[in-house]
C-alpha cells in the first residue's frame, strides 16, 4: 500500500486512486476497532477522506456512514471466519473460511460505479447505529 495514515496512535494502511480507496484490513485496524468501536471507525473515515481530499484535490464521493459499515463487513466477517475454521474438523469449512479471509484483506471501498458492492453498504448505512450496537465492545 502506498500511503500510511495514523489514527489513534495506530498505523493504517491504504491505497487510494480517482475512486477508490483501499484498506489493509491488519492488526492495526483491528487493534484500532478493538475499543470505542463507533468512534474510532468515525474517526478512521474522516482521516481517510482527508487524506483522499488531499491526494485527489475533491471529496471522495461515499457517506461517512457507508464506509463505517464497509469496513465492519470486512473487519468483523474475517474474525468471524478465522474463528470458525479455528473451530472446525471439516476441511471444507476451512477451505471457505480460507476464502472468505481472502476476500476481506483489503477492503476496498470505490464509489457509485466503480465499486459493485456499494450499493449494499449504502442501503446499510441508516443502521450504522444498529449494527455499530452489534459489535463485540472489545478486541475482536
Amino acid at each position: 500500500m502506498d500511503k500510511t495514515i495514523t489514527v489513534q496512535g495506530k498505523n493504517i494502511q491504504m491505497e487510494m486512486t480517482r475512486h477508490k480507496v483501499k484498506l489493509v484490513n491488519d492488526d492495526q485496524l483491528t487493534a484500532l476497532l478493538a475499543q470505542n468501536t463507533e468512534a474510532s471507525t468515525d474517526e478512521l473515515v474522516t482521516a481517510i477522506k482527508a487524506a483522499f481530499q488531499q491526494e485527489n484535490s475533491r471529496e471522495l464521493d461515499i457517506s461517512n456512514a457507508s464506509m463505517a459499515v464497509e469496513i465492519w463487513g470486512h473487519v468483523y466477517t474475517e474474525s468471524f471466519a478465522a474463528a470458525i475454521k479455528s473451530l472446525s474438523p471439516f476441511g471444507f469449512v476451512d477451505s471457505l473460511a480460507d476464502k472468505i479471509i481472502g476476500h476481506c484483506e483489503v477492503i476496498d471501498m470505490g464509489e457509485s460505479g466503480r465499486d459493485n458492492n456499494r450499493f449494499i453498504w449504502d442501503r446499510l448505512a441508516s443502521f450504522k447505529s444498529n449494527i455499530a450496537g452489534l459489535l463485540p465492545k472489545t478486541t475482536v
